[in-house]
């Protein structure tokens, strides 16, 4: 269990509900701006749902669409994390993350000895940032 004191855990709890709001903006925008059928959709499971969706890799729009969707998929994670008691707790090896590096990157999922492990084995993509 992750050792946040209260006042590190309601920080990190408004830093990511503003950067959560502050990417459902752009990516409403981008989905109601479109006349794809595809994004279209999107858009009208994104507005139900309120739930990032998955999308085709095709064009700079959806590129873009793909990247803010990822971002707010990655809060979304660590929100639940905080909610459930185990932010701040490194997802590969159990340790805790320091309150400077969770301020400093909400969303990480990693302690900073595993995230250099998971870079040198190319795995920074899919890692915990």
């Amino acid at each position: 269990m992750s050792k946040l004191t209260p006042s590190i855990a309601a920080e990190l709890e408004r830093v990511l509900r503003n950067q959560r709001a502050a990417l459902l903006g752009p990516i409403r925008a981008r989905l109601h701006g479109s006349d794809d059928p595809e994004l279209m959709a999107l858009a009208n499971n994104l507005e139900q749902t309120g739930d990032a969706a998955d999308t085709a890799d095709s064009g700079l729009e959806l590129a873009l669409l793909d990247h803010e969707l990822s971002a707010l998929a990655d809060i979304d994670a660590a929100l639940k994390r905080l909610a459930e008691g185990v932010a701040g707790e490194c997802s590969a090896c159990g340790a805790d993350i320091p309150s400077a590096r969770l301020l400093a990157n909400p969303v990480a999922r990693t302690c900073i000895g595993c995230q250099e492990a998971l870079e040198k084995r190319g795995g920074a993509h899919h890692a915990a940032h």
